[in-house]
């Protein structure tokens, strides 16, 4: 039996490996995903490519409930 994935705000991999895999079960890219999450495509490249979010926790909270 395997366990769920977990919430996008317990899920122990970095911020890039969760945004993308958000990214990826709903087939979006980071220009159509930019409106939902409320940033810019630049932002999202930033953060798939490593760089930090300084409000990660926030945009963990909203990858869980989109």
């Amino acid at each position: 039996m395997t366990l769920p994935d977990p919430s996008p705000v317990s899920d122990p991999r970095p911020f890039c490996d969760v945004l993308r895999a958000w990214l990826d079960t709903r087939q979006l890219t980071a220009y159509a995903a930019a409106p939902i999450l409320g940033t810019t495509q630049q932002s999202i490249g930033r953060w798939l490519s490593g760089q930090p979010c300084a409000h990660e926790r926030a945009y963990r909270a909203l990858l869980s409930i989109s």
